[in-house]
């Protein structure tokens, strides 16, 4: 049995206390004025023959947050035991001004003789948390999925963004733009005389809020202008959003979490109905993924 005490976070004073938001990053949300308390999680016991999605089939509910932590008390042990082989395979870099602009790169382990592919992950967390590192009992679980990649052949990258409310839309984006541009730029640095990057194969995989940057950067075409957005154009040849939130109507919007999009987006002006809770916040910043094309074909 595996148990491990995480945080849970909750905004002060929002309308529904119920409605508690999991913090991965709790010293984030310290740091802005929300209040954490200790969670201890049990994952369901699970029999050393028991492979973990086995055990993971066994959870019963289909909520996110109810299964989360269960579902990092069955992995994490197994991650535990690989701990040397992750930490050992990944490369920090710096490509922008601030801490937020770091990211680790993950190498193949051989050339193949040919050009290795790049995979860009961005990681979500509701627009104001998140890091590429995270705190024990889940800091493997990024290095998990780099390692996973290049063991696959590709040049994996996992890049810290900035976020809300120390910025505001589109930066994250830009971040993602610029991550990729740095990438291209400094491609033999990267590789480590180990492996040559194939700097026009670059993919992206955006989870949750990274989802929803990675989109922005291809629909939103400030996004996409100077140098910098050139680069991006060029080297990106697919991208992966994995469950973003595609329309505002959601509980992100209607619950007590709504201060997430708020920050975002700098939204002053929020419509109240008398029934739904939150109408759509009218701001100029909102992008309407139904209503525009792609830039990139």
């Amino acid at each position: 049995m595996f148990t491990r005490t995480l945080s849970r976070t909750w905004f002060p004073g929002s309308r529904n206390q119920n409605l508690p938001i999991r913090a991965l990053t709790a010293d984030v949300y310290s740091r802005r004025g929300f209040r954490t308390f200790p969670l201890t999680t049990t994952a369901p016991p699970r029999r050393s023959h028991t492979k973990p999605m086995d055990a993971v089939a066994q959870l019963k509910e289909t909520d996110v947050g109810t299964i989360l932590f269960p579902t990092v008390g069955i992995f994490a042990p197994l991650l535990e035991s690989r701990r040397a082989e992750i930490k050992d395979a990944v490369k920090t870099y710096k490509y922008g001004a601030t801490d937020r602009h770091q990211l680790d790169v993950y190498l193949p382990s051989s050339q193949s003789g040919t050009k290795a592919p790049i995979l860009f992950f961005l990681y979500g967390g509701g627009f104001v948390q998140g890091a590429r590192q995270l705190p024990a009992p889940i800091d493997l679980a990024y290095g998990n999925l780099g390692t996973y990649f290049a063991k696959h052949g590709f040049v994996t990258v996992v890049a810290d963004y900035q976020l809300a409310p120390s910025v505001t839309f589109p930066a994250p984006a830009e971040d993602l733009r610029d991550a990729v541009a740095w990438v291209v730029d400094n491609a033999a640095e990267v590789g480590s005389g180990k492996v040559e990057l194939d700097t026009e194969k670059v993919f992206v995989i955006g989870h949750s809020a990274g989802g929803v940057h990675l989109l922005t950067s291809l629909l939103h075409p400030p996004v996409l202008a100077g140098p910098a957005g050139d680069k991006y154009k060029k080297a990106l040849k697919g991208a992966v959003a994995l469950s973003p939130p595609y329309r505002s109507g959601l509980v992100m919007l209607r619950s007590g979490s709504v201060r997430f999009f708020a920050h975002f987006c700098r939204t002053e002006n929020l419509r109240f109905g008398s029934k739904s809770g939150i109408s759509e916040p009218r701001t100029e910043n909102s992008v309407r993924f139904g209503s525009v094309r792609p830039v990139l074909s």
